[in-house]
């Protein structure tokens, strides 16, 4: 799942969080802030989720069976970032972990 990007640049990496049970419930989106050299910020409808992805009290609207909402996350490589250096984030949904990396 990993993409390239330069110094510069950013990619742009889509959760999709799901609700699997068979019963409404909300869910809640945990991960990893920015790294030395990488910026990460999180948009859900429209709106800057970013610090409460990080610190884990994101919790969606309640969702049907089946239904889901899209979370952006969007990594920025700064000058700062080291060639060769990569940042690695990984999601939680309910134990389910996502990983996406990014490499300048």
């Amino acid at each position: 799942m990993g993409r390239l990007g330069g110094r510069g640049q950013t990619i742009s990496y889509y959760l999709r969080l799901q609700n699997d049970a068979p019963y409404p419930d909300a869910l809640r989106l945990h991960t990893r802030a920015s790294a030395n050299g990488f910026r990460v910020t999180y948009r859900s409808i429209g709106d800057d989720v970013t610090a409460p992805v990080v610190d884990g009290s994101f919790t969606t609207a309640t969702l049907a069976p089946g239904e889901s909402i899209l979370v952006t996350a969007t990594v920025q490589v700064t000058c700062r970032a080291a060639v060769g250096s990569h940042f690695v984030g990984r999601a939680k949904a309910r134990g389910v972990a996502v990983t996406a990396e990014a490499t300048p």
